[in-house]
């Protein structure tokens, strides 16, 4: 029995160790553009809806463009 969860815990570490390394790009591309997004709205005003929309649509298209 002791095995069976040494080899659950062993795999748990494995798995999620995986997990982790897959998506660290991505959360470190979410903080950048977060916190960018932050100080530009300190230093300058908040964008208006128009260029919010904008911006979304230009990360999709260059997602899709990289992606594709």
């Amino acid at each position: 029995m002791e095995e069976q969860e040494s080899s659950i815990l062993g795999r748990y570490r494995t798995d999620l160790r995986g997990v982790v390394s897959s998506s660290a790009s991505a959360y470190g591309y979410t903080l950048t553009i977060w916190s960018t997004g932050a100080m530009l709205s300190h230093f300058y005003r908040p964008p208006s809806s128009p260029k919010v929309f904008l911006f979304l649509g230009g990360a999709v298209l260059a997602f899709e463009l990289v992606g594709g």
